[in-house]
């Protein structure tokens, strides 16, 4: 059995017209404690952006052991 799977895309339609940022594929940029560009909304995840260590961009990565570390500090104070 071979399972291929290609081009997931957080589904984040339904966010398109608010003032929350992501990027072009839909994935909610956030900062290291998960907020995003709206007071008072979180977001963690497959749907949420991870910092990338070497580049200290964000990027999505649709990873459990990103969204893992992600709902350990969202909504925490940073």
């Amino acid at each position: 059995l071979v399972v291929i799977a290609m081009g997931v895309k957080p589904n984040t339609s339904f966010l398109k017209n608010t003032n929350i940022e992501m990027l072009s594929n839909g994935a909610i940029i956030v900062d290291e404690c998960g907020r995003t560009s709206v007071k008072d909304v979180y977001s963690a995840g497959d749907c949420a952006t991870i910092k990338n260590l070497v580049t200290n961009e964000n990027m999505y990565a649709p990873l459990a052991t990103g969204a893992r570390s992600e709902e350990r500090r969202v909504g925490k104070e940073c």
